[in-house]
């Protein structure tokens, strides 16, 4: 299980701002938790794939956009 550091309580608004409240960085990190929490091994290694692949693809995008300059 992983420690979540925690600084200074910030505020962001609701996605949608529906509800005109404020959710603090604590409760997003509860929230993502609870999400993952639910994953089964599988479900976690494909997610990890899938970021790996999208991360090399921002970097390359980065690396064109450098190299283009």
């Amino acid at each position: 299980m992983s420690t979540i550091a925690f600084s200074q309580p910030e505020t962001v608004r609701e996605p949608h701002g529906r509800s005109g409240s404020f959710v603090s960085d604590r409760e997003i990190a509860n929230r993502v938790w609870a999400i993952r929490s639910s994953w089964n091994i599988e479900e976690r290694m494909r997610r990890r794939r899938e970021a790996e692949r999208r991360f090399e693809r921002l970097a390359e995008a980065l690396n064109v956009e450098i190299q283009a300059a």
